[in-house]
């Protein structure tokens, strides 16, 4: 700067950009330049930081200052550094701040100053937050995003999704890019800086980097690259925003001589704005290489054109006329307008036209400055058609919705909602959810909203709402912005589990009545055929004929028969009316001889063909009592359905498989008509041998047991050739 004048000029139009100059004489430490706008961002007042610019670093965030100092480092041999920082202010504010700094070197090499550009960026940070905690708004802006962007596996490298912008311009397909690794669009020598990157997980170090990548058809291009870390399905990933600066690469590498003095401010501010200068008739003398790019003109197409030549059609020299008049007397102007571009269509630009006046004098020029919004008013309209949808996913929806902010308001509803309340929209949006469910009327509710918004859990429960004399069934589910609550009207299926209810314990009560009587009446029955069993083994046989001899024979073996047949359904009910079992150790070598041990009397002589074959010591956790039920059935069957023509033979077998026994008799006896019976083999009453004594029980009784033992139990037979019995069962662990 070589005047005072210029320098308060140049401070002015700076401070009207919202950007803050500074500049240190490096000799001298004293600071020669300082913009207004440094009161308002650190809160000093602008003498106070003259005096004392040490205050500027003081201001840095603790977490921040490590990076700080690591950039000021890298400044000395970079000679340009940029960066991003957090200051607290002294009201404790936090504020973040973009900050770019150049080393200014004098004809013999040595550093005379330094210069720094600062810019606030809170509003932006923020709202980058805010749009990456919401899953829907982030696959919008990524999928749909005019730049390439994608996302990747910072383990693998491997890529994990791409925007559609990014198959376009890398020319590569889905598949392909699912096949590869972000090291395959690079340069072999900047494959080591993005290692580094990652395993620092230091990645603004490298934000204003130009990397050199490669499309599909080997051809180069020059990206600038901003990434954030995320999880995505499962991945510790990144997601990467590319910006395309290939031309400007080209454009920059043509004109590097060009402009010295400004080229760190004019880059600066390039980077975000677009730029346009005007004489004091409105007419352009500079554009910026951003505002031609953007547009699609060439410079010769635009210098010397009214500014307004860059506005969409849809504006009247009437309109014109206004703005001009405003910048006139206020010296300013802002507001949000559709620029043209050369091929006809247009984009939303934040358009801001400032007065460059010297002393008293009329302005002599006009700074045009636009930032593209475009994405802004895209994703706005967006919103629109979002809220749209989501009144209409709710309309649709067969249950009763509403949805409620973190102040508890109601912000949206379905007509099923206002039915099953019986209110109207309007007494139900920006309404208090307690107006609705007062607490006096229904604690349940309070307490499980609360539970659902404090611990952002998904809460269901069903509670009696006294207002309709109705019960719901309510499901709220939290997010971000606060709940959304799904009910239905449930009173006929309570009232049909109250009807349902009564039933069950009435048949309860008549199921112990029922096991009352069956106990009483096996009991006596068998009290009185005990009776008759002692009284005939009382008698001499010898004293009768032979025909009252055979008489007797036969009554005393039916009295034995209906003694073991009350005693099977006895057992078969106690089974079935019993709760959890208590398993045990059983040893089945001491199961079998407690088996054969009951055995009937009359059967005893054929024991001997009976043969086990068990593994040494075998022992396994099941209940003892059933499975000596089990084996004296089996064998008693297998003895009493023996062949007549053959000598019986019976084998017991057992074997452990991992977590299972199978336990296996095997017979040469009579055998079993399976193509007649095998639907019939384990029902209650059924026989296959007229005539050999049989009671239809023993089958059935086994069936049971097994059952109880959580097993599987499978008959093989063949008529005239014998029986197998294959019995598996888990064994549970100890």
């Amino acid at each position: 700067m070589k005047s005072t004048t210029g320098a308060s000029i140049l401070s002015e139009i700076f401070s009207n950009l919202g950007q803050l100059v500074w500049s240190k004489n490096i000799a001298t430490g004293e600071v020669s330049l300082l913009t207004e706008g440094f009161e308002e961002l650190f809160e000093y007042p602008i003498a106070v930081l003259k005096e004392n610019p040490r205050l500027l670093v003081e201001s840095i965030h603790p977490e921040d200052a490590p990076y700080v100092d690591l950039f000021s480092k890298v400044l000395l041999s970079n000679t340009f550094e940029q960066s991003e920082y957090r200051i607290i202010t002294p009201n404790g504010k936090v504020k973040w701040i973009q900050e770019r700094k150049k080393l200014v070197k004098d004809n013999l090499g040595l550093i005379e100053r330094l210069d720094a550009l600062l810019i606030e960026i809170t509003e932006q940070k923020e709202e980058g937050l805010r749009l990456f905690e919401s899953e829907s708004t982030f696959k919008a802006l990524f999928y749909k995003h005019p730049s390439p962007m994608w996302v990747y596996d910072v383990e693998t490298l491997y890529f994990l999704a791409v925007n559609d912008a990014a198959i376009k311009f890398y020319g590569y397909s889905h598949y392909e890019f699912f096949q590869m690794t972000v090291r395959q669009i690079r340069q072999q020598e900047d494959i080591e800086e993005l290692l580094m990157a990652i395993r620092s997980n230091d990645f603004e170090k490298y934000s204003e980097k130009t990397w050199k990548h490669f499309k599909k058809d080997g051809s180069p291009i020059f990206v600038k690259l901003q990434s954030n870390a995320l999880k995505f399905n499962g991945h510790n990933a990144r997601v990467v925003h590319a910006m395309d600066i290939t031309k400007q690469v080209e454009a920059e590498t043509k004109t590097e001589n060009a402009y010295k003095y400004l080229e760190n401010f004019q880059d600066a501010v390039s980077r975000i704005s677009l730029l346009g200068l005007m004489d004091e008739k409105g007419h352009l003398v500079f554009v910026n290489e951003s505002l031609l790019e953007k547009t699609g003109n060439e410079s010769i197409e635009l210098i010397g054109k009214k500014w307004t030549a860059l506005l969409s059609n849809i504006y009247t020299q009437e309109d014109f006329n206004e703005i001009w008049e405003i910048i006139q007397t206020k010296k300013i102007w802002n507001a949000q307008q559709k620029f043209l571009k050369k091929s006809g269509q247009y984009f939303w630009a934040n358009c801001t036209i400032i007065s460059i006046v010297e002393g008293e004098q009329a302005p002599s020029q006009y700074l045009l400055i636009a930032d593209d919004i475009s994405s802004l008013k895209d994703a706005e309209k967006r919103n629109r058609e979002y809220a749209v949808k989501l009144h209409n996913i709710l309309e649709g929806v067969t249950d009763a919705i509403f949805v409620i902010d973190k102040n508890w308001l109601i912000t949206n509803t379905n007509n099923e909602a206002k039915r099953l309340l019986g209110k109207t929209g309007e007494s139900l949006y920006g309404k208090n959810i307690w107006e609705i469910f007062p607490a006096e009327e229904g604690f349940k509710f309070y307490q499980f909203f609360r539970k659902a918004k404090k611990r952002k859990i998904t809460v269901q429960f069903e509670e009696f709402y006294s207002p309709n004399n109705q019960w719901f069934d309510i499901s709220i589910y939290p997010s971000k912005d606060g709940l959304a609550v799904c009910f239905r009207n449930v009173t006929e299926r309570k009232q049909k589990e109250e009807e349902r209810k009564e039933i069950l314990e009435h048949l309860i009560v008549q199921n112990r009545d029922l096991e009352e009587f069956t106990y009483i009446t096996s009991h006596s029955l068998r009290a009185q055929i005990a009776n008759i069993i002692m009284l005939s083994s009382a008698l001499d046989p010898n004293g009768l004929t032979p025909l009252n001899h055979e008489i007797f024979e036969k009554l005393h073996q039916s009295s034995v028969n209906l003694n073991m047949v009350i005693s099977d359904l006895n057992t078969i009910l106690t089974v079935k009316n019993k709760g959890p079992v208590l398993l045990e150790d059983v040893n089945l070598n001491n199961v079998f001889i407690n088996a054969m041990a009951k055995i009937p009397a009359d059967l005893s002589a054929f024991k001997k063909y009976v043969t086990p074959s068990f593994e040494k010591a075998i022992k396994i956790r099941s209940v003892r009592s059933y499975l000596e039920t089990i084996l004296n059935q089996l064998i008693t069957n297998s003895i009493k359905f023996r062949s007549l023509d053959k000598t019986p033979k019976i084998e017991i077998r057992s074997e452990v498989l991992k977590n299972k026994c199978l336990i296996s008799i095997i017979d040469n006896g009579i055998g079993i008509d399976l193509n007649k019976n095998e639907k019939h083999l384990f029902k209650l009453y059924q026989t296959f041998h007229p005539g050999k004594g049989g009671k239809g029980l023993g089958l059935y009784l086994c069936k049971i047991l097994v059952d109880e033992l959580n097993g599987s139990i499978d008959i093989s037979s063949e008529k005239d050739k014998g029986t197998k019995i294959s019995i598996i069962f888990p064994i549970p662990e100890a």
